[in-house]
């Protein structure tokens, strides 16, 4: 997350974190975070996220 708001490209963000393409670390960052690439980038720093729950987001079997 912090590469993304440091600006890097989510391609590079997915490749240098192991996910296997830019759709698997997109859906990777909407199940856990409820966010998606875009939003994390524009997040205020003051913003807190947690890790811990999705607040927004459906969850789908």
């Amino acid at each position: 997350m912090l590469l993304l708001q440091q600006g890097m490209a989510t391609i590079e963000v997915a490749q240098r974190t192991g996910y296997h393409d830019q759709p698997h670390l997109a859906r990777s960052l909407t199940r856990f975070t409820g966010r998606t690439a875009s939003q994390l980038r524009r997040a205020d720093d003051d913003e807190m996220l947690s890790l811990l729950y999705k607040t927004e987001v459906e969850v789908r079997p």
